[in-house]
This record gives structure tokens, sequence and C-alpha cells, in this order.
């Protein structure tokens, strides 16, 4: 099976839960009842299914197929715009596909609604220690403000780092992840999860793939 953003393929309707990556599938907590913004059609089946990407990501998707359907079937596979779900337009397109004979998936991507991504459950205060001289002022000013820390006789890079430390100590108390360590990372799969990594030329400072490595290695 090959299935892209639009692509089209063929996959038959009776096996539709064969999975050819090589790496293992994880637990995901999927939603049962009926969550999408948009009216169930009673021309299509629909059923939850999970697969792997080339990161070793789990990823969560709504598989939808013409009602008795059989045999090969054309493909495709839909994602929404960045930010989106497959509660929301992508799975509102898939579904239309299948009224009209395709067979369809919407999913969320890695580190998005249903699907996995262990980023996503950590915060990590490596990345605001690294970018922190960038916007130093305000990292200065989110200390006096949000943790009330005196700023007699400090720097605005001490008071800064104060913020982060109390940003990181109330991340802990809460009992939340402050690396990725906890959550079964390790050094051997840094690169994998640098390369999954979206970098945007805005925020305090534009990372580089090498900036990102060295974040997440403080990470662990």
């Amino acid at each position: 099976m090959s299935m892209t953003l639009f692509g089209i393929s063929t996959l038959n309707a009776q096996n539709m839960n064969t999975n050819q990556s090589l790496a293992q599938l994880q637990p995901l907590q999927l939603t049962s009842e009926w969550d999408k913004t948009f009216a169930k059609s009673e021309k299509v089946d629909h059923r939850k299914v999970t697969f792997v990407n080339r990161y070793g990501i789990t990823l969560a998707a709504d598989m939808y197929a013409p009602k008795n359907a059989k045999g090969k079937l054309p493909a495709v596979a839909v994602s929404g715009p960045f930010g989106a779900v497959k509660e929301q337009s992508s799975g509102l397109y898939a579904q239309q596909l299948a009224e009209r004979g395709f067979l369809t998936i919407a999913f969320d991507p890695s580190f998005t609604g249903e699907s996995g991504g262990m980023p996503l459950a950590a915060v990590s205060p490596a990345y605001y220690r690294k970018v922190m001289k960038y916007g130093l002022h305000r990292f200065a000013r989110f200390a006096r403000v949000v943790w009330e820390i005196p700023s007699d006789s400090l720097t605005e890079e001490q008071l800064a780092v104060k913020g982060i430390d109390a940003l990181a100590a109330w991340i802990e108390e809460i009992g939340a992840a402050t690396n990725i360590s906890m959550l079964g990372a390790d050094g051997n799969n840094i690169e994998k999860i640098a390369d999954a990594t979206l970098i945007f030329d805005a925020g305090y400072k534009e990372l580089s793939r090498a900036d990102v490595i060295e974040i997440l290695k403080e990470s662990l």
C-alpha cells in the first residue's frame, strides 16, 4: 500500500489493517464515539486505524470505505492544514471521497490529535535556556510578572535564569515530564526526532538542525 497526501493508490478493502512498517505500533487512546465537526454519512463505513510513519511514530487515522466495498479500490490519504486534526476538514473530504468510491483515511500528523509523538508530552526548559539571550527582556519580565521574583540587585540575565528555573520547578511539581528521557527517549533516536522537527523562521531565534539536536540532548 502506498498512500500520500491526495496520492492515489489501490488497497484491498478486505485487508485494510495491514501494517507493513518495521516499527512497532504503540497503543493510543482513541475515541470510540463519533467526534467529527461534520455529520456522519450513511453511504460509508467508518472505523479508526493506526499505522507507523517513517519516523517510527504511531499515527491515528479515520478510515472511510464505501458501503459493501469489496476487492481493490482507489485509495486516498488526506492530511489537513498545519495544526488541524482529522475530525475537521480532512475528515470531511475523506468521507466525501469515500461516498464516490474511494477508500480513504484522514490522519492526525505526529504530535497532533490522537497520534503519538514523545516531544508533545514534555516541556523542557532547555529550549528556553537556549533562546533566552535573544529575548532577554521578555524572559526577565516573565520572571517578575509570573513568578514574582524580586528584581533588586539582579541583572536581566540573572532574573531570566531564575524565571526559567521557577518554571522548571513548577512543571516538576505538577508531575509533568520535564525531559524526554522520562518518556523513554534516549540518545539513539535524537537525530530522528530532530529530522521530524518543524523549524520556522520565527520566535526568538531561528534554530538550525544542530541547535535542535543540542536542545534535545540537553533535554534527556
